[in-house]
């Protein structure tokens, strides 16, 4: 650290010379390289990255990794911290929060947890009440005068709690869930899963923990790296919520180009004009295709290029039309033992692999567009597979 702080020369303006930067960057690097699951060393990076680089969203990443990796109560502390700033770099908020009031925010927050159990748990004494073939109105009047009490009793918490905390993104979530889930009211649940998203939630995906551990979820889901792959939030409109730093990479795009968008604008067509369909059958009868599985689809650059891509889509919260999407999108690794290519069922070829075009002679972005039953020998055979 000591070393890595030697390297950090500002100018007048007090400004991180571009080289120093660099290097201490390399080295920070370096020590995560001999070190790679040390706490330290990533919250470490992470107010690098924050200080120096002024990178909100990246600084969040290491920390998320650094929570992983068994921080001690010092170092949890110090993440916290850190990612309170990094918030207020993007939203320039005033104003930090001690070591007393991180406690302060902890207690309440486990307090709402457990009211929150609470009213599941009278909620659920209640209908297994109405299980029973034979139980008095007595009984009933009682499990439905518990429940009621345990729901008010929860409304007030979370309502005292949020006047206090009105933009944490972590309780704003919980709250969508007790709506979601106890109040019945999917419809209040997804305007504050709006607003979780964009205090706290909304500055970035690496700022959401998503742990699909023991949830029986592809391991496209439970391996996901937020620094690598694209991963993709929408609604039950198609509209993109939310896009990770990796799908700008992919895709070519930059975040305000994304967000509000219909996530159509990624697919090239016909798919792009079959999607929002695909979208409202699930809405309306909860038919699913493709949910929770690992599928090989294609998709479609700023620069107009089609590439071929893995796509695992799980459903986040809601229900009908206030359903909440994830999509992580990784791109196809080729293998030279396969000669592949992407074709639709209108014999249009969308794009190939490099050992396709090796077998062809023809560059990649020549055969995007062509005939390919032109390229074989049995042309008639190949429209008729097709078919």
């Amino acid at each position: 650290e000591v070393l890595c702080r030697v390297m950090r020369v500002f100018d007048l303006d007090g400004v991180a010379l571009p080289e120093a930067a660099d290097l201490g960057e390399f080295i920070i690097k370096a020590g995560l390289a001999c070190f790679p699951n040390d706490p330290f060393l990533l919250i470490l990076y992470a107010n690098f990255l924050m200080e120096v680089r002024q990178d909100g969203a990246a600084s969040r990443t290491q920390l998320q990794l650094a929570t992983k990796h068994q921080p001690n109560v010092v170092e949890r502390y110090q993440i916290f911290s850190t990612v309170e700033a990094s918030k207020r770099l993007t939203d320039h908020k005033d104003g930090a929060m001690d070591l007393q009031g991180y406690v302060e925010l902890k207690r309440n927050y486990r307090g709402v947890l457990r009211i929150h159990k609470e009213a599941l748990s009278a909620q659920k004494e209640f209908w297994g009440l109405l299980l029973h073939s034979n139980t008095s109105v007595k009984a009933l009047c009682k499990g439905f005068s518990d429940l009621d009490v345990a729901v008010e009793r929860g409304r007030n918490v979370y309502r005292r709690v949020l006047e206090r905390y009105p933009y944490n993104g972590r309780l704003l979530k919980c709250w969508g869930l007790f709506q979601e889930h106890v109040l019945n009211d999917p419809h209040a649940a997804a305007k504050t899963y709006a607003e979780a998203m964009r205090q706290g939630l909304g500055d970035g995906l690496a700022a959401m923990d998503f742990d699909f551990a023991g949830q029986n979820k592809p391991e496209m889901l439970t391996s996901m790296d937020m620094r690598e792959d694209a991963v993709i939030v929408i609604n039950a409109e198609g509209k993109i919520l939310m896009a990770s730093q990796g799908t700008m990479a992919m895709f070519g795009f930059a975040k305000a180009e994304l967000e509000g968008q219909n996530v159509s604008m990624l697919m090239p067509a016909p798919f792009n004009q079959r999607h929002n369909s695909y979208l409202q059958r699930y809405t309306s009868s909860g038919e699913s295709h493709i949910l929770d599985s690992v599928r090989e689809v294609v998709g479609l650059h700023k620069e107009r290029v089609v590439f071929p891509i893995q796509l695992c889509v799980t459903k986040l919260s809601g229900v009908g039309a206030d359903c909440i999407f994830m999509g992580v999108l990784r791109r196809v690794v080729f293998h030279t033992n396969f000669v592949r290519a992407w074709v639709t069922p209108s014999n249009v070829i969308l794009c190939v692999g490099p050992t396709f075009s090796s077998v062809t002679g023809v560059p990649p972005e020549d055969l995007a567009g062509k005939d390919f039953a032109s390229l074989t020998t049995d042309p008639d055979a190949v429209l008729e597979l097709l078919e």
